[in-house]
């Protein structure tokens, strides 16, 4: 049972040294803001997609950085602590492109 509780700290410790390392902090939004779409491939890769804007959640580390670049765009979801498409309305495309290439996984498609 204590290897069990020092195994569950040290995977929490992790996703946190990850977000801190890559500049990250948190905005989280309700489960079920976007839609779901699993496509067929080889990996079974599930992406949150809303027409042109998707994320790759197998690649997504919920670091929060493209809810912090394009908050109108994306959004950390509070279940999952995976980014989500909140909105496929483009107020500016800089903000956008910013997020795209500021993804430290490269999970953002546009």
């Amino acid at each position: 049972m204590q290897k069990n509780k020092r195994s569950l700290l040290m995977a929490l410790g992790g996703y946190a040294i990850i977000q801190l390392l890559s500049g990250c902090s948190s905005t989280v939004i309700d489960e079920g803001v976007s839609q779901s779409v699993t496509t067929p491939s080889n990996d079974a890769t599930e992406i949150i997609k809303n027409d042109s804007l998707a994320v790759d959640v197998q690649k997504c580390i919920g670091c929060g950085k493209c809810a912090r670049l394009a908050s109108s765009n994306f959004a950390l979801n509070s279940t999952t602590h995976k980014a989500e498409v909140i909105s496929q309305e483009i107020i500016s495309q800089t903000s956008i492109t910013k997020a795209v290439n500021g993804c430290p996984t490269h999970a953002i498609t546009q």
